[in-house]
């Protein structure tokens, strides 16, 4: 049957006012909700071609991996094997689009690695993304860049039980950085890290089992203490000294400035709760 542009035409002016809008011209979903469901739908007969649609909310609300088992009544869209490097490249799309500082957009990208489409833990999703991340490292411009490059490929090794691979090696550039090799399925990869970055946002987000094996793993010799201490909330200073003293060599650490860094940033209330 062919459709002609006159056809498509006819049917948005039927449908205006009910469930599509006209603006300028260019018609619209009247509302979200009614954009979803044809995305649902519509996903069902190709997911391939909703991709370029979805926004990060989808991402985190409603986007799952090809395996995915729905609950009963649960709504999802899946997102079959073939395109898991179209809905990476549209992730990333996302993120560089949300590119200033803004509590919204930072809530946002922690939703979404934490999201189910993530933490499903779909090996091919997984190496699909840290390959994703890996190859843009020096192009994705985002407020968070060091965040995206330096953490969220540790954090996704950590939710695949790549930390305790005997087959995952490590290494040090003449950059200080650590470089990770590993085999995720059946394809090696290999990702370079900043470890006192990595350590930063571990440390903020409160992944202690991260921080432990970077601290196990990095070359101590080569952490910046200072600049780690100086990019870190302060009510993460007590906790994270203890980490440090419990996983690193203290000849390697200035003991001194440690603590002076500690007690003159950590509150009285803080720091009263753990000497009691």
């Amino acid at each position: 049957m062919e459709v002609r542009t006159s056809d498509i035409e006819y049917v948005c002016q039927v449908l205006t006012d009910r469930y599509l809008v006209n603006r300028d011209g260019a018609y619209d979903f009247q509302h979200q909700a009614i954009m979803d469901s044809v995305l649902i739908s519509y996903s069902k007969i190709s997911s391939k071609a909703i991709i370029p649609l979805l926004h990060l909310d989808h991402m985190v609300d409603l986007v799952r991996p090809h395996n995915y088992i729905e609950q009963e009544d649960e709504v999802v869209i899946k997102i079959s094997k073939p395109y898991y490097p179209e809905i990476i490249i549209q992730i990333i799309s996302l993120i560089q689009s949300d590119y200033y500082p803004s509590r919204s957009s930072e809530i946002k990208l922690d939703w979404l690695i934490k999201s189910k489409f993530i933490t499903e833990n779909d090996i091919d999703l997984i190496y699909q993304l840290i390959l994703c991340i890996y190859n843009e490292q020096g192009t994705l411009k985002h407020y968070r860049t060091n965040y995206i490059n330096h953490f969220v490929p540790l954090y996704l090794l950590r939710n695949i039980g790549k930390f305790d691979d005997e087959m995952l090696t490590v290494n040090h550039t003449k950059y200080d950085n650590m470089l990770i090799s590993v085999t995720i399925g059946d394809k090696n990869i290999s990702i370079s890290v900043d470890p006192s970055i990595s350590l930063i946002h571990a440390f903020q987000s409160k992944y202690n089992d991260i921080c432990k094996w970077l601290l196990k793993n990095a070359d101590c010799t080569l952490l910046h203490f200072s600049y780690i201490f100086d990019n870190i909330m302060p009510y993460r200073y007590f906790e994270c000294t203890k980490l440090l003293l419990e996983n690193v060599n203290h000849n390697m650490i200035n003991m001194t400035q440690l603590f002076l860094n500690t007690c003159f940033r950590c509150n009285n209330e803080e720091i009263n709760e753990y000497v009691d």
